[in-house]
């Protein structure tokens, strides 16, 4: 399993995705107020939905393409550098507009092998 992030597939930096939530919904972005004298909350409800918070925990091997901590600062870069929102795409074809919120955690298992850690902060793409 893997994931594109702004046209670049996680294939090229040799990470494949363990886990992902990519499939959660979002919370519906309502305003609840509390009215003295009524019973239950008067509720505002535009219709619109939070931003998802997708998380991926990947694996990365590094034995073919160089040194992990080298592709640890190319993973960063691709990830971060961009400005704005960017198309995120999953290996079912569910797409995003995201950015990366998070440090990149990489932590080494065996030598060039390793397990990351990404959130993105997205909207879901309408079809």
């Amino acid at each position: 399993m893997y994931f594109t992030f702004n046209g670049t597939s996680s294939e090229q930096y040799g990470l494949k995705v363990k886990a992902s939530n990519h499939l959660s919904r979002p919370a519906k972005k309502i305003e609840s107020i509390s009215i003295p004298g009524r019973t239950g909350n008067l509720i505002i409800d535009d219709g619109s939905k939070e931003n998802l918070s997708v998380e991926l925990v990947c694996l990365l091997d590094c034995r073919a393409n160089s040194n992990i901590s080298v592709v640890a600062k190319q993973i960063g870069a691709w990830l971060q550098d961009p400005i704005g929102y960017q198309t995120l795409t999953m290996y079912d074809g569910m797409s995003f507009k995201a950015v990366c919120t998070n440090q990149i955690d990489i932590s080494e298992i065996i030598d060039n092998f390793g397990e990351v850690s990404i959130r993105f902060d997205a909207t879901e793409v309408s079809e």
